[in-house]
């Protein structure tokens, strides 16, 4: 067999179905301003400091994180980091405009980004461990039993933006991340270690998915709503960086965090022991704290965002 890591080769052929008709049907908007040059440097330090940073993070578990390895690939990464700052900063035609984070939209898209996707990755990570690891079901049972989170998500995506229209993104994005929080704080809570799947489980995917539905375009299109076509590009790419890096970061924590309980099962279950006498502490203590990311990440948006003013978006658009 060729292993789970083989279904990413499937991104392949939509991704060069969406590329071919993208570039027949989509019209490329430019910054009328911007130089033809592309900043190399910029490109290359911002691309090798989010690659280890990223690398250092999600190896942690693996290597420990105390190792010389994770260490080495998390400092690199943040000087390098801090170089592509340094270079956007002075260079003639940068490859990120720093001056989007005068926009207090951009800096609570970004922040509320990265808090959502910690959250997100950690919750769907512990909830297959449990069904699988605690209740025993089989990989595609897990599948079908998560489906109706995604179900839910996807009925309520569609209207999320006129909610964000009507009642303003940060608002939203609150309600969302809030939902997302009560369903975590919910099932860690009440979580049998038997399958109870209608009772115990499917309401609070229910709660999860209509929070992830309000939250997830929510946060892309609050990154770009107010910015000028031409800066759509480079906003939605800076959101979408910010959210690899929490998923990475949000995986490596929970992973951490549940690892010993995690262990314990793996060998109560090769023993052909019951688990249901192990304890299981620590996936709770990750799945609270997911929960109160998830929270987190809310109240960040509430605070930080703020719709600007017409003179502030001229002085950040130079």
């Amino acid at each position: 067999t060729l292993g789970w890591r083989s279904l990413f080769f499937l991104n392949i052929p939509f991704t060069l179905v969406t590329v071919i008709i993208g570039q027949r049907l989509l019209k490329e908007s430019r910054d009328p301003n911007a130089q033809r040059k592309v900043d190399y440097p910029s490109a290359a330090l911002g691309f090798s400091g989010v690659a280890l940073v990223v690398l250092g993070i999600s190896q942690s578990e693996v290597w420990g994180w105390l190792d010389g390895g994770t260490l080495g690939a998390l400092a690199l990464g943040l000087a390098l980091c801090a170089a592509f700052i340094l270079r956007c900063r002075s260079a003639a035609n940068p490859i990120l405009d720093l001056s989007l984070f005068r926009l207090r939209f951009v800096v609570a898209a970004n922040v509320a980004g990265v808090l959502f996707s910690m959250g997100f990755i950690g919750m769907w990570l512990l909830n297959t461990f449990w069904l699988q690891a605690v209740w025993g079901y089989s990989v595609a049972l897990s599948g079908l039993a998560t489906m109706p989170g995604p179900t839910s998500a996807a009925f309520v995506a569609p209207f999320a933006g006129k909610y964000a229209d009507r009642f303003g993104h940060s608002r939203v994005l609150f309600v969302g991340a809030c939902l997302l929080g009560i369903g975590t704080f919910g099932l860690n809570a009440t979580i049998p270690d038997s399958p109870q799947y209608v009772t115990h489980y499917l309401p609070w995917m229910i709660i999860t998915g209509v929070g992830v539905g309000l939250s997830i375009s929510t946060l892309s299109s609050s990154a770009t709503a107010f910015l000028k076509p031409v800066q759509f590009a480079m906003g939605s790419a800076l959101n979408n960086t910010f959210r690899q890096v929490g998923t990475a970061l949000g995986a490596a924590l929970s992973l951490a965090i549940a690892a010993p309980a995690l262990a314990r099962i793996e060998v109560a279950r090769r023993a052909g022991e019951d688990v249901l006498d192990i304890s299981k502490a620590e996936i709770h203590g990750a799945w609270a704290m997911n929960g109160a990311i998830y929270m987190l990440a809310g109240v960040a948006m509430l605070l930080i965002f703020k719709r600007p003013t017409d003179a502030q978006m001229a002085d950040a658009r130079g």
